[in-house]
């Protein structure tokens, strides 16, 4: 791309009269200005300032993987069988993982990685709750998984991560046992300047 201004270590010369300062300075703010958005941030004169999408990485379509071992169940916490890749959960006893996504991303899509011979269907959520005294849950996206060893998407979703709710998956069955592998979260990152 060719600049306005070529680029000078020279600029302005010290023999400068000192009441061009003013302009001068508006030259190299805009020289870097024009240099640096798009490439390190979105628009230099946005505040606060949003780094490009080159610089954090991939915008959409980021993911995070919740592995089976990041799942814990607070009803019979030895209930829970742990095998090479993957737990059973059993009948009537839910388990529970944290939502490893920044502040500020949007959630598009969750999907369960789960085998299940179970006539009664299992069912993954992904929940949150106010973080204040009035404990308001809601159920963002419920998903039931199907029998079989099978990839169970959520629907399109577009849930903001806010900075005042708690965030977690939720895997359960009523009279079944199922095996977990894991969860795929697809989210779009840092579309806003407040990244974590």
């Amino acid at each position: 791309m060719a600049y306005t201004n070529v680029w000078s270590n020279t600029f302005p010369a010290d023999s400068e009269a000192a009441n061009a300062i003013g302009s001068n300075l508006r030259q190299v703010r805009f020289d870097l200005a024009e240099r640096f958005t798009g490439f390190l941030v979105v628009d230099l004169t946005a505040d606060p300032l949003v780094l490009a999408p080159a610089i954090i990485g991939a915008v959409t379509g980021a993911q995070r993987i919740v592995s089976f071992n990041q799942f814990v169940n607070y009803v019979t916490p030895s209930g829970i069988g742990i095998a090479n890749g993957y737990i059973t959960v059993q009948s009537a006893e839910p388990a529970y993982a944290a939502v490893p996504v920044p502040v500020g991303c949007v959630i598009t899509k969750v999907e369960w990685l789960t085998d299940s011979t179970a006539a009664t269907t299992p069912n993954g959520s992904l929940q949150k709750q106010t973080f204040d005294t009035l404990v308001t849950n809601t159920v963002i996206s419920s998903v039931a998984l199907t029998v079989g060893f099978q990839i169970n998407s959520s629907a399109v979703l577009a849930e903001t991560v806010a900075t005042d709710h708690i965030y977690w998956l939720k895997i359960g069955c009523g009279a079944c046992s199922l095996k977990l592998y894991g969860v795929r979260i697809t989210f779009n990152r840092y579309t806003s300047a407040h990244a974590s």
